[in-house]
């Protein structure tokens, strides 16, 4: 798999958890700084850990690659992802 397929899986599971009321609950909050999927914390936390590649089998570049796409996805969920 690539960074650019694992950036997409992880678009197409928070678009299937999507809860547009708490995305704008989250967005209002932020202030509207950020637009959101509404997707909650441990709801996140389960799709990581279904996604991401066992430690070790994939390169640096790759997380390298994978941080800059997923950060500059839409929905700060993708950027939460990106930092863990």
């Amino acid at each position: 798999m690539t960074a650019e397929e694992l950036v997409a899986s992880f678009v197409d599971e928070f678009e299937a958890l999507a809860d547009r009321q708490r995305a704008l609950a989250m967005k209002a909050y932020m202030q509207g700084q950020f637009e959101y999927y509404g997707v909650s914390y441990p709801q996140r936390k389960e799709v990581q850990k279904k996604l991401f590649p066992p430690r070790g089998s994939v390169t640096p570049e790759f997380y390298r690659s994978f941080f800059i796409l997923a950060w500059s996805g839409e929905g700060r969920e993708m950027k939460y992802v990106a930092l863990d």
